[in-house]
C-alpha cells in the first residue's frame, strides 16, 4: 500500500481531557512563577515532623529482616513522613488507585508529579487479597487492602520525586524526637510494651523478637525499631504475626533470643499453638461481640486476614487464650471500622 494513500485518523479530545490538561497547564505555569524556596521547605518540614512525639513516631516504618538479607529490619520513611514532604515541598500533583483486580491481586497506581521541574513519577504495588486456603477476602477487607496499598504506592511515588537529601535529616530528626535518650528510656519503652500488649503480644514475644532477655536489656536501637513496627502493622505493610510470631525459614537459623530458647528447649521443634481456651476467656470475648455489634465470622475472617488465627479453625474452642488476646483487639478495630463507616 502506498503510504501516501493511507488516511489519517483524527481523534478529538474529550471535554473532559482538555480541562484536564487546562488545569495541569494553569498549575505549571503557578509553579514556574511562584517557585519553591528549599531553605523554607526544609524549615518547614523539620518543624512538622518533630511537632510532638507522636507526629515524630508516625514518620517512619520497620520491616522483619528478609530471608537472604543481612539480618537487619528493613526501615524507612512513612507515609506520615510522606505526607509532610508533599505539604510543604509544594508545586506538586499526587495520588493512587487501584487500577487492576484479577480476583487475587490488587494492582495499584501511585503517581507524583513535580509541575515546577514537570517531573512525573509513576509506581505500581500489588497487594494479595486471598486468604491462605485461596478464599477471597470479604468486600470490606479488600477496599482496607486498598486503601493501605494506595498509602505505599503514594509513599514510594513520593520519595522518588522529592529528593532523599532533602527528607533524610528531616527522616534522622524525626526518628531522634520519637525516641527520645537515656532521660525518657524506661518511659517510652514501657509505653511501647504496653502499646504491644494491647495488641496481644506477650513481653517476651517482644523480648524474642529483639533478641533481649528482660525489659532492660531495650536500649534506644531496640525502641526505635519497636515503633516502626507499630506504624508498619498499623499502616497495613505487616502483620503482627510476620513480626513477632515468624517462624525461620527451611534451613535459617533462629537468631538473637530465639536461638538461646531453641537450644535450651532440645532442637527445633515447632512451637504448640497453646492450650485451649477456657470458657471463661470465650464468653467473654462473645460479650465484647455482642457489646461492639460484630458477629464472629466477620472478626474470623478479619483474624485469618492478618494471620492472627491458626489455618482450619474457625470456632473458639479450638483458639488458646492468647489467640483470644488478639482477637478482642481485632473486635474492637471491626467496630472502630464500622462506626467511621
Amino acid at each position: 500500500m502506498n503510504p501516501d494513500n493511507q488516511q489519517i485518523e483524527i481523534v478529538e479530545s474529550s471535554a473532559l481531557e482538555q480541562m484536564e490538561r487546562a488545569q495541569i497547564d494553569v498549575q505549571i505555569s503557578t509553579a514556574k512563577r511562584y517557585p519553591r524556596v528549599l531553605s523554607v521547605v526544609k524549615q518547614q518540614m523539620l518543624a512538622f515532623a518533630t511537632l510532638d512525639q507522636d507526629t515524630a513516631s508516625s514518620c517512619f516504618f520497620t520491616l522483619p529482616a528478609r530471608k537472604g538479607g543481612d539480618g537487619k529490619p528493613i526501615q524507612g520513611p512513612s507515609i506520615r513522613m510522606a505526607e509532610i514532604a508533599l505539604s510543604t515541598y509544594g508545586n506538586i500533583r499526587a495520588g493512587a488507585r487501584v487500577i487492576a483486580d484479577d480476583g487475587k491481586v490488587l494492582t495499584i497506581q501511585g503517581i507524583c508529579h513535580d509541575l515546577q521541574t514537570n517531573v512525573c513519577i509513576t509506581v505500581e504495588t500489588k497487594r494479595k487479597i486471598t486468604m491462605r486456603d485461596g478464599k477471597r477476602y470479604s468486600d470490606d477487607m479488600v477496599v482496607m487492602a486498598g486503601n493501605a496499598g494506595c498509602s505505599i504506592a503514594l509513599r514510594n511515588a513520593t520519595f522518588r520525586v522529592v529528593p532523599l537529601a532533602l527528607v533524610k535529616p528531616i527522616y534522622e530528626a524525626a526518628k531522634k524526637t520519637a525516641i527520645g535518650d537515656a532521660k525518657t528510656l524506661v518511659q517510652r519503652r514501657a509505653g511501647a510494651l504496653e502499646h504491644f500488649t494491647k495488641m496481644g503480644v506477650t513481653k517476651d514475644k517482644v523480648f524474642l523478637t529483639l533478641g533481649v532477655k528482660a525489659i532492660d536489656d531495650i536500649g534506644l536501637d531496640h525502641l526505635e525499631v519497636l515503633i516502626g513496627y507499630a506504624n508498619a502493622i498499623r499502616d497495613g505493610e505487616t502483620s503482627i504475626d510476620e513480626v513477632f510470631n515468624r517462624k525461620p525459614e527451611a534451613g535459617e537459623a533462629p537468631t538473637g533470643a530465639a536461638a538461646g530458647m531453641s537450644a535450651a528447649m532440645g532442637g527445633g521443634a515447632p512451637a504448640s499453638a497453646g492450650a485451649a481456651a477456657s470458657a471463661a476467656e470465650i464468653d467473654l470475648l462473645k460479650a465484647s461481640l455482642a457489646e461492639n455489634g460484630v458477629t464472629e465470622e466477620k472478626m474470623f475472617e478479619y483474624a485469618r486476614s492478618i494471620n492472627a488465627v491458626p489455618v482450619g479453625v474457625d470456632a473458639l474452642s479450638g483458639l488458646s487464650n492468647e489467640t483470644l488476646a488478639k482477637l478482642k483487639f481485632a473486635v474492637k478495630t471491626l467496630a472502630t471500622k464500622k462506626a467511621a463507616e
